[in-house]
């Protein structure tokens, strides 16, 4: 199956302000904004060259948005009865006609089946699917002082600033007004849940993302957040910079970038999973008490991201776990990660590789120890990506702490 693949010169962030029209899609096979005009001997025979011309670019730009670069040139474009099949339906907006010229602007909707069997057809790599709409929310802070939806607030200067288009990301940006400032403040700080809602219901979005930057002399640390919990592990990034510049604003800027860059490089590697088949991963979770196992048990069964959690059985101290999950072992151990449950890999008795499911802090070196001596060596062979192949995927996710330890 072809791997999900997005031009990365495409990556930036698009502010869509209230009331605005933008040339973006949640669709990536639809293709907004597409000027067009022509001449011809009659204004019908003007349109219609118009609208073809207009297929035709848009088809090359869709092309351009989701086909590979080193694979783009591979792909010959014949002329309009070649691409004609394609269009699933044109919309035309701005229309200007006179008797011999004609002006538009079109909305092209292309077929997604017949696009991905010809693009398999080529041979060529290519994404299928967009990152959904969310709403910003700036938080800044320094010192005892923390700022939102407010004058001070370098990051939020940046943003309204400095936000240029992007065909992969769609953001929103709340207005500032009076009736935004204390659900934003409640939302931002406190991850409040209700205020979150509050929020995206009143922008019309799904998701809400809250970028966070704290400054401490010269050094600013990013951290991410988006409600609702797990809806989007692409966005849930973590770094830390050093900078000696004066204005806040201009460094508030380009850790907006910086972000979006991890965002972009952890989206497209986890599109490129999402087109993998279901693979199974076992675990072992060392259990000391009968809390632990009822409350490791709950956390399994909350579990909203994999295809199967199967709780395998109960026996000599240790659980044991499937996970019918599809993608790589190091995106299921982030999303786990960000559910309060660790993953690593060791070896056994035997020197064979077994993942370990453990809680921070929550189990001791004495129950791991036991388990491992008891482990059997057969829960290897159930896995479907040896280590040698995972361990140069670590650097692929910007995590704030391995989710894969070799």
């Amino acid at each position: 199956m072809k791997k999900l693949w997005q031009q990365v010169r495409y990556v930036a962030l698009c502010f869509v302000g209230l009331g605005c029209v933008a040339a973006w899609s949640a669709d990536v096979f639809v293709m907004t904004n597409i000027p067009v005009s022509a001449e011809g001997k009659t204004a019908v025979e003007a349109r219609t060259t118009a609208i073809e011309n207009g297929e035709n670019q848009a088809f090359v730009e869709l092309l351009d948005k989701i086909v590979a670069p080193a694979d783009r040139a591979k792909i010959t474009i014949g002329g309009h009865d070649e691409i004609a099949p394609f269009v699933r339906d044109v919309s035309v907006a701005n229309e200007r006609a006179g008797s011999t010229r004609y002006f538009g602007s079109l909305t092209v909707r292309f077929k997604a089946e017949p696009v991905r069997a010809f693009l398999e057809s080529q041979g060529v790599t290519f994404l299928s699917r967009l990152p959904q709409p969310a709403l910003l929310l700036p938080v800044y802070k320094e010192g005892t002082q923390i700022y939102v939806l407010d004058a001070m607030n370098p990051l939020w200067t940046a943003m309204r600033e400095d936000l240029p288009a992007s065909r992969l990301f769609q953001f929103k940006l709340p207005i500032g007004s009076e009736e935004d400032l204390l659900p934003a403040q409640s939302a931002g700080v406190q991850y409040n849940e209700s205020a979150l809602k509050l929020m995206a219901q009143k922008y019309n979005v799904s998701q809400v993302m809250i970028v966070s930057v704290e400054r401490q002399g010269t050094a600013y640390e990013v951290n991410t957040r988006v409600w609702p919990k797990n809806s989007a592990p692409e966005a849930e990034v973590s770094f830390r910079v050093t900078d000696d510049r004066e204005s806040a604003t201009k460094i508030c800027a380009d850790l907006l970038s910086d972000t979006l860059r991890t965002m972009t490089k952890k989206w497209l590697y986890l599109a490129q999973n999402s087109a993998q088949p279901i693979q199974v991963y076992s675990a072992v979770v060392p259990i000391e008490k009968v809390s632990d196992l009822s409350r490791i048990r709950r956390k399994l069964q909350q579990l909203n991201f994999a295809e199967k959690v199967d709780i395998k059985g109960f026996s000599n101290k240790r659980l044991a776990v499937d996970f019918h999950y599809r993608g790589m072992v190091t995106e299921l151990g982030e999303k786990l990660r960000l559910n309060g449950l660790i993953l690593t890999s060791m070896p056994d008795e035997n020197g064979e590789l077994i993942y370990l499911l453990t809680e921070p802090q929550t189990i001791s070196a004495d129950a791991v120890a036991e388990t491992m001596a008891t482990q059997p060596a057969p829960v290897e062979e159930q896995m479907q990506k040896p280590a040698i192949e995972m361990a140069p995927l670590i650097g692929a996710l910007p995590m704030q702490q391995p989710a894969y330890v070799p």
